[in-house]
């Protein structure tokens, strides 16, 4: 949801490249999240939305100049197992475990 969110929003065209789940876990989890105490303190989440968003990538791209795009690519892996099934999307960019 994110990656499309960001693709969308990309004022060059950037296209998302899935790769498979570096970590060893299921790819949905049944978690339920509940805040209730933080909001008790005050707390109120800023959520991303299409705005948030946006500034966000507005912020990338005046920045574009300091992005390392090495540093987007996973770089620590579970096991052998998660680190070839990257390799085998992009050899290029998956790093030595």
């Amino acid at each position: 949801d994110l990656a499309g969110m960001m693709q969308k929003l990309s004022p060059a065209g950037a296209q998302v490249k899935n790769i498979p789940n570096p970590r060893n876990e299921k790819s949905e989890n049944e978690l339920e999240v509940i805040n209730q105490n933080f909001r008790s303190f005050g707390w109120d989440p800023v959520l991303l939305d299409d705005g948030k968003a946006q500034e966000l990538v507005d912020t990338i791209v005046k920045h574009k100049d300091r992005l390392v795009t090495n540093n987007l690519n996973p770089s620590s892996f579970w096991g052998k197992k998660q680190q070839d099934a990257c390799k085998e999307v992009d050899p290029a960019k998956a790093p030595a475990m």
